[in-house]
């Protein structure tokens, strides 16, 4: 198991489909996890698989929107399993349609979830990490932020910088600490 047993790693969106899948992985591999997902069912169904399964896993139901919100997922991540050292940023909205008709809450939805999240998250982990001088992000992508046009042009404007930049992140970045960002191909 090596490096990764033992240490906590907080994973957004893992309710379903791939942050689930990366859940799953993590704690295979020795690593306790926190499920955090906009649905507390899904949350909790994740993180109940996870402890039948032998894991250490809780579920933490948080919009990641809220400022508010993401200092309190990392805080209880940490009072509940220790210090933060993978954070995995999953959580994605995809809110499509026509340009002409999309509404303007959608379009602010999925911005809140799928950029202005990633920087609320990544802030909210990266202080703490910093002051340890230890810790790794990983932010998931989509394939459709290289492409734009309806009925994908939200996402495709979300997340480009992501996928072909670490400077997506303002932050000085010490050299314990890293980003990676992947584009999920789905």
């Amino acid at each position: 198991m090596g490096e990764l047993t033992g240490r906590a790693a907080l994973i957004t969106g893992a309710g379903r489909g791939i942050g689930r899948t990366v859940a799953r992985e993590l704690a295979g591999r020795g690593m306790l996890v926190a499920i955090n997902d906009y649905d507390p069912v899904t949350a909790q169904a994740a993180a109940d698989e996870l402890t039948q399964a032998g894991a250490r896993a809780i579920a933490i139901p948080a919009d990641v929107s809220s400022k508010a919100a993401t200092q309190e997922l990392v805080e209880r991540v940490e009072v509940e399993l220790g210090p933060l050292w993978l954070l995995v940023y999953n959580a994605g909205v995809l809110n499509s349609g026509p340009t002409a008709t999309l509404e303007e809450e959608k379009w602010d939805h999925a911005f809140a979830v799928d950029a202005k999240g990633v920087f609320l998250v990544s802030q909210a982990a990266i202080q703490r990490m910093i002051l340890r001088g230890a810790g790794r992000i990983v932010v998931f992508s989509s394939i459709a932020g290289t492409s734009s046009g309806p009925p994908r042009l939200p996402i495709a404007r979300q997340r480009p910088r992501l996928s072909t930049s670490r400077a997506a992140l303002p932050w000085k970045w010490p050299l314990m600490v890293s980003l990676l960002t992947a584009c999920a191909l789905v």
